[in-house]
């Protein structure tokens, strides 16, 4: 008779990137206001300038308005395992 003990071993690594997206807007906005179910006001705006203003982050160049989004991805993943195992009489 024997025990076996089994032992996981996991190699790690590490991810670490900073990112950057530039993000473009295009359409309209329309607002509806109802009341019981009828409709009060109906407000479009067309001219996306008007809401998205550099005072709020957005940027135009030739393709449109944009925002640009930064950020960072930090990740720690299993790149190896290796599986040991120990026998031994009892």
């Amino acid at each position: 008779m024997s025990k076996t003990t089994a032992e996981l071993f996991v190699n790690e690594t590490q991810f670490k990137s900073a990112f950057e997206i530039k993000t473009y807007f295009s359409g309209y906005v329309r607002f509806r206001l109802f009341k019981d179910c009828q409709e009060v006001l109906l407000i479009e705006l067309t001219d996306l300038d008007d809401i998205l203003t550099r005072e709020k982050g957005f940027n135009r160049d030739t393709k449109g308005i944009y925002k640009i989004t930064k950020g960072e991805c930090k990740a720690n993943f299993g790149i190896e395992q290796r599986i040991e195992l120990h026998q031994t009489n009892l």
